[in-house]
């Protein structure tokens, strides 16, 4: 969430609203007893389950999302009730596929639903629909819904819901059938995904860059390691170098880019030599020298639209198509090319045009691009393929045919590519990569400041720039939400965005800072992350983050909320997985004098908790050094040694109560 802040008249208004508001809610509390004792009863009565009217506070209601539709491919193993449930009735943000996708929220139309509480069967059935739907149907939408604060409150109490729910409705369970998903399967044909092709290599520039009073050219050099993927699936590392802009306005102007890697210095080859020896090269030229560079895969795009920005060159000068790729095009226009969707995947054919009366009806004849084999299918069984020059397509709303088929196979074009963002309309898709690549950086951060989203590149810095762009020009809160299974990078692009946005935007307050951001967000992993069977550092919370702007757009604050923390991890880690990363660290850093008084010298066979300190050395050694870099970030947000101290007590607590076989 970005939030601007109030002129001082409206701040009175509001300040003496909440005044008023304060003084309505200071009254007596109930007990925890009494609070129990309601709840238990509003259960019983079915409380839950009435629709309330709307409130006078209905103005001040905010937007909220209401029962986004998952997409999500289930066999017939996989759909189960006990999954059903979990789904539909625990769930707030659903998981969209194995991809993040970071929504904008000021793209998006409020629409009001009625909130989802019927009964399992009835919440079955339509899943069993929604399963039954063509891959033709392409888009999934997610609604937005104003609700007042007592229904906020209300749905805030997800047990009480889904407990209420399921008590009213006892004998359902064996009531409930659950519709097989039907795998489509074509015995006898060599069905393959299409082949991932070869992105088109960048290609290189050459630059005469002047020397400067100062003694320097004004770019500087970057080292370091980059993964190439290889379409067998294999990596590769080697290192690059790169010639990259300085920070100034004049270094920009040198026409290096952000991702430049360095191939040449005065017409001799450099991409084996030591970062010595190019020094050096550089040190020695005269007046000038002579650069060859080319641009990254990661960056290939970034790199197109600056020159199309900074030299004034339109789109179509830079996207015009050659000669192969115009008879390629014309070749496939004058014949019919669909996918077959099979329970693998998707396949390239051809339509073939029959006799009318030849096939029964419903029924059509393909040829498979792979083996040439004719097969009759089911006519829903196909999907319209889009041209070759669209399987690097930007923007997924500009493919001619928008189907599942066709997106997935952009998708995959892309990220063969090291292409891993995708704009989707107004939404984004992030595939998450394999590595930690050079697209992340200050200087990146430059390149999007101040600039208009149909002028950058597919980014996720792309994506907050423009809500913070639309932030000022609309002066109306804007709010990114990050949507995605577990390990599909919601939290890394989460401080991807939150990093742009203070580095590039600025800071008022000096209590705030880039620093105190990232050791929240080391305090928070710490705490409140662990190793699941998808992800080796998943978060087992969900967090608002919420910064503050000024009328001149600088961030003048910062909060975050969390929620929704698995705390039965601490006392029922479950099979295969850890329990919060925490406890691993504490066992493994803590020094001898803390450790005598935690009395860790020694830990117990067997813990009820499944709290066991690690085996491996390497694994040791790691969450030694991140026990070192949660007491540094703990210090930074001003938590006190006696304070971390009750921290660790705490902590060697609940490790003796595992090892003591505490159940209650």
């Amino acid at each position: 969430m970005f939030n601007l802040i109030k002129k001082d008249k409206e701040k009175e208004k509001d300040l003496g609203k909440k005044d008023k508001k304060d003084k309505k809610e200071k009254k007596e509390r109930m007990s925890q007893a009494e609070l129990k004792s309601l709840e238990e009863m509003s259960i019983r009565r079915g409380f839950f389950h009435l629709n309330r009217g709307s409130s006078k506070r209905d103005t001040r209601s905010k937007l909220e999302i209401s029962g986004p539709i998952p997409i999500k491919v289930a066999s017939s193993t996989e759909l189960s009730l006990t999954d059903l449930e979990a789904e539909c009735l625990h769930s707030t943000l659903q998981d969209v596929g194995q991809m993040s996708a970071s929504v904008s929220g000021e793209d998006f139309q409020a629409d009001e639903l009625e909130h989802h509480h019927g009964s399992v069967k009835e919440r079955a059935a339509k899943f069993g629909e929604l399963a039954k739907l063509n891959s033709t149907a392409g888009q999934r939408q997610m609604s937005f819904s104003q609700r007042s604060k007592e229904d906020n409150a209300l749905e805030a109490s997800g047990w009480n819901w889904s407990t209420s729910s399921l008590r009213s409705h006892p004998s359902t369970k064996s009531m409930v059938q659950i519709p097989e998903m039907v795998e489509k399967t074509f015995p006898g044909a060599d069905l393959q995904l299409p082949v991932l092709a070869a992105p088109p290599i960048p290609e290189p520039r050459e630059l005469e860059i002047q020397r400067r009073n100062t003694g320097d050219f004004g770019f500087s050099l970057r080292r370091t390691t980059m993964l190439d993927r290889h379409p067998d699936g294999g990596v590769r590392r080697h290192v690059v170098h790169f010639a990259e802009p300085g920070a100034g306005a004049k270094d920009r102007a040198l026409g290096l880019v952000p991702g430049d890697r360095l191939v040449e210095i005065n017409g001799i080859n450099v991409e084996k030599k030591s970062r010595d020896e190019i020094v050096e090269m550089i040190r020695q030229s005269g007046e000038s020298v002579r650069l060859k560079v080319q641009p990254i895969l990661e960056l290939s795009e970034l790199n197109r639209s600056w020159l199309r920005t900074t030299q004034g060159l339109q789109k179509e000068v830079l996207d015009g198509k050659t000669e192969e790729q115009i008879t390629a095009e014309r070749v496939w226009y004058s014949t019919e090319k669909v996918w077959l969707v099979h329970k693998d995947g998707f396949s390239l054919a051809t339509l073939l045009k029959t006799e009318a009366g030849s096939l029964p009806e419903g029924k059509v004849k393909i040829r498979l691009e792979s083996d040439g084999s004719l097969l009759d299918v089911d006519e829903d069984d196909v999907e319209k393929a889009n041209p070759p020059m669209f399987d690097r397509v930007e923007d997924l709303a500009s493919l001619q045919y928008l189907n599942e088929s066709s997106v997935m196979h952009s998708l995959r074009q892309r990220y063969g590519g090291n292409l891993v963002h995708t704009h989707a309309g107004p939404n984004m898709v992030v595939v998450n990569p394999i590595s930690n690549p050079s697209m992340y950086s200050e200087k990146v951060m430059q390149m999007f400041k101040g600039c208009r989203r149909e002028d950058t590149a597919p980014h996720i810095y792309s994506m907050a720039q423009a809500a913070y762009r639309t932030l000022l020009t609309t002066r109306q809160d804007q709010s990114i939400v990050l949507l995605g299974k577990s390990g599909s990078g919601k939290t890394t692009n989460c401080q991807h965005i939150i990093q742009y946005l203070v580095t590039v935007t600025g800071s008022t307050s000096k209590t705030f800072s880039t620093e105190k951001w990232q050791a929240v967000y080391t305090v928070l992993e710490a705490f409140g992350n662990a190793s699941t069977c998808m992800n080796g550092n998943a978060s087992r919370f969900s967090h608002i983050v919420s910064l503050d702007f000024d009328q001149a757009g600088l961030v003048t604050s910062a909060s975050i909320q969390t929620m929704l923390l698995e705390k039965m991890r601490v006392t029922r880690r479950p099979e295969g997985e850890s329990t919060f990363n925490v406890f691993y660290y504490l066992m493994a850093g803590v020094d001898s004098s803390l450790r005598t008084e935690l009395h860790l010298n020694h830990f117990a066979e067997n813990n009820a908790f499944g709290i066991m300190p690690q085996t491996k050395t390497e694994d040791k050694q790691r969450a030694s050094q991140q026990f070192s870099k949660l007491q540094a970030a703990m210090k930074v947000l001003g938590i006190s040694g006696d304070e971390q101290r009750a921290f660790w007590l705490v902590l060697g607590a609940i490790c003796h109560l595992g090892a003591a076989g505490a159940t209650k």
